[in-house]
């Protein structure tokens, strides 16, 4: 709207027709002859290092696997294809000049950076080529994802809907530029959105933690004393209605447990577990294929998802945790070979930040000459000022735009 009327007042002022204005000067051109030039080549270029250099925990998609216990989940780590990283400039304008036959001095008092994040997050392809979105707007029970490239941060897509979508970082500034003659200046400013395609490999996962946690639920409900059980019911009840709560409970308990597909108490009383304990491995979460073969009821789960050798191309057979990397207990790399039975094609699209609430921001202005080859102005060539004119404002759109930062808070 502050393009519009600028462009009105300017008509009005000078006489000029709309065709003066040729489509040259649409916003979508404009972004593309914006990128094209030297500043945001450089600011593009350091945004895609400062991307692979915070892959690391790569974003990812966890998600629960109810049919196998609570404490079972697939996880999806985000592995970039080579060069597939882009960066999006999101422009705000927070000014817009256009002058006549004489400069201006621009006054800039604020600077806002605007994020909207309703289309930004996850898109993963499956094997059946249906398309899944997951973004700040999404909803989805048991799904947890990565929304952050550079803070890390993590959303639980039960509670998304109560994120706000569109957020806009207001600050004041105080700098001034004297814009040229017959040029249209626009104050921006600029944030960033990183595009990362690549594939998705589905890696089975236990929550050792959570294991025990059930086990103990689990004796509770069986009525085998523990300390973590709940307390007695409260003295106020006299001897039957105690009676009933206890049955009450430990029914509802043995219910929740017919929906597990592991034998939670058995799992956290084997050698399997004890080994786990003693390593301090159990503390993090560890992927199927590290404790390959050691659990006999895993073994259905192990051969939907992966397929594992040692490097000789014999199996695997028996595996312990060697590797903590990115908070996950993995196999050796250098022992094993691991091929994952599916993998989906998945895109990842991020605002980029300082730190958590901060966007990086720049603001620029961007200058571009009035385009007079057309319409009234073409008739005005018939005085030598005017040719000479038409002739310089034909060279400056030879350079294209002209881009000058204000201020750069990237790095």
């Amino acid at each position: 709207m502050i393009l519009c009327r600028a462009i009105s007042f300017f008509l009005i002022a000078t006489g000029v027709n709309a065709s003066v204005f040729s489509g040259k000067q649409g916003h979508l051109d404009l972004e593309y002859m914006i990128k094209a030039t030297h500043q945001a080549r450089a600011i593009v270029l350091y945004l895609k290092s400062f991307v692979r250099d915070h892959m690391l925990p790569p974003p990812h998609i966890n998600k629960k696997l109810p049919t196998q216990g609570p404490c079972f989940f697939q996880h999806q780590p985000l592995v970039p294809a080579s060069e597939a990283i882009d960066i999006r400039i999101v422009a705000h304008e927070d000014d817009e000049v256009i002058t006549g036959s004489r400069p201006v001095t621009i006054e800039i008092r604020s600077s806002t950076a605007r994020i909207d994040s309703s289309k930004l997050g996850w898109k993963m392809e499956d094997e059946e080529l249906s398309s899944i979105e997951l973004s700040a707007g999404a909803s989805g029970a048991g799904v947890e994802v990565s929304t952050s490239v550079s803070t890390g941060t993590r959303t639980n897509l039960e509670k998304s809907g109560e994120n706000e979508l569109q957020q806009e970082h207001q600050m004041e500034v105080s700098k001034s530029f004297e814009c040229s003659s017959y040029t249209i200046c626009t104050v921006q400013t600029w944030t960033y959105v990183a595009q990362i395609q690549g594939t998705c490999p589905r890696v089975p996962m236990i929550d050792a933690k959570c294991i025990k946690d059930e086990a103990l639920k689990q004796l509770c409900a069986a009525n085998m004393f523990n300390p973590s059980c709940p307390p007695p019911p409260p003295i106020e009840l006299d001897f039957w209605e105690s009676m009933d709560y206890m049955i009450w409970t430990r029914t509802k308990r043995k219910r929740s447990m017919q929906t597990q597909g592991i034998d939670m108490i058995q799992f956290y009383q084997s050698p399997l577990y004890q080994t786990l304990e003693r390593n301090l491995w159990h503390h993090r979460n560890i992927s199927l294929p590290s404790i390959n073969d050691q659990w006999p009821a895993f073994n259905k789960i192990q051969q939907f998802y992966y397929n594992m050798t040692k490097m000789d191309g014999s199996q695997a057979g028996q595996v312990l945790p060697e590797t903590l990397r990115n908070g996950i207990w993995r196999a050796s790399e250098d022992k094993y070979n691991i091929v994952y039975n599916s993998i989906d094609r998945c895109n990842f699209s991020t605002p980029l930040y300082i730190s958590k609430g901060k966007p990086k921001r720049t603001q620029v202005i961007i200058e571009r000459p009035i385009d007079f080859s057309t319409g009234r102005a073409a008739r005005w060539a018939k005085s030598g000022r005017e040719r000479w004119q038409q002739n310089l404002y034909a060279q400056r759109w030879k350079g294209g735009v002209k881009v000058t930062v204000l201020s750069n808070d990237i790095y």
